[in-house]
């Protein structure tokens, strides 16, 4: 596994690298303001790319700094069926924040040989339904993904603590 002392915006650039090139639809779950989306237009994708998010004024801030890009807003559960047609999916620091299984779901869904890179925390949050100790992921989705790609990014923290939250970043196929 790669280890990185890095930023999100590093984590970001490493994702777009992931995802390229673009041939199929990408759909990115919880894409939040946008960034990303604007990664991948600089890279290249133009049509077939969409950001789902359920915030309403984050969807709004996306699509103005990405007219572009086709966002909307929405929860995963809701759109549910555009996961079976996606061949890539992007959810970085979503499977944390969602209910009961719907990760399991999430991925349980996607249709054999799809792509998804996802990332998820190390560490617990006041909003965070799940965490993971390092490879406790490789655990909750080993009947579903076999793995391409696994790195570690640390968030850097204060001196005393080093290195204690870290962000698991995954590059995986559907079984």
């Amino acid at each position: 596994m790669k280890m990185f002392v890095t930023t999100y915006d590093d984590m970001l650039k490493k994702v777009t690298e992931l995802t390229l090139p673009e041939t199929e639809l990408i759909l990115e779950l919880g894409c939040s303001d946008g960034k990303l989306a604007s990664l991948l237009y600089d890279n290249g994708v133009r049509h077939n790319y969409i950001g789902i998010d359920c915030i309403d004024w984050v969807i709004e801030y996306a699509k103005k700094n990405n007219p572009k890009m086709n966002f909307m807003c929405s929860t995963i559960s809701d759109k549910m069926f555009m996961i079976k047609d996606a061949n890539k999916i992007i959810a970085l620091q979503i499977f944390e924040h969602l209910d009961n299984d719907e990760d399991i779901k999430v991925i349980s869904e996607m249709k054999k040989g799809t792509s998804i890179i996802f990332s998820v925390p190390n560490f617990d949050a006041e909003n965070h339904k799940r965490w993971f100790e390092f490879n406790g992921w490789k655990e909750r989705y080993k009947d579903y993904l076999t793995y391409k790609y696994e790195a570690v990014f640390h968030k850097p923290t204060i001196k005393r603590l080093p290195n204690l939250h870290k962000t698991f970043l995954f590059k995986g196929i559907r079984k």
